[in-house]
């Protein structure tokens, strides 16, 4: 009867173990598939619900674009009379917006029409929301738009 020498049966076995262990953390590791891109969220502070939709479908490269952004209370209720700016651009290529973006109109119960949006190039585009009332304080609400 031939001996296996033990160096044949540890090797593997730790071999086993490792390829195991890597892949333990691989599988739980984070995974980060791209930009978030809901158009609903909680601002930074959790002061408001934000929501952000295009007027008149989804927005293309080129073209002026309007949006609606929508703020809510976390119970629900509408905020009224808020002083909102934006700021934005393209982090990846480390540029702003091409044009001065405003809200031109409130149109009640929580609702803002933003004119003046300009995409210039396909990728992702960060809108950063600073929302100022008198009543509940300030927040911000950034939104990530791919085209």
């Amino acid at each position: 009867m031939r001996k296996i020498p033990w160096g044949m049966i540890i090797i593997p076995v730790f071999a086993l173990i490792a390829v195991f262990c890597f892949a333990q953390i691989y599988l739980s590791a984070p995974r980060h598939d791209g930009p978030d891109v809901a158009r609903a969220k909680r601002s930074e502070n959790k002061l408001f619900v934000a929501s952000l939709a295009p007027e008149g479908g989804e927005p293309k490269v080129g073209p002026l674009s309007s949006w609606v952004l929508t703020l809510r209370l976390p119970n629900g209720h509408p905020v009224r009379n808020a002083l909102i700016s934006l700021d934005g651009g393209m982090p990846d290529h480390n540029h702003g917006l091409p044009t001065k973006p405003t809200v031109t109109a409130d149109l009640g119960e929580g609702h803002y029409r933003v004119d003046g949006l300009k995409f210039t190039m396909p990728g992702v585009w960060m809108l950063k929301f600073e929302i100022s009332t008198p009543d509940y304080g300030s927040d911000e609400a950034t939104f990530n738009v791919v085209l």
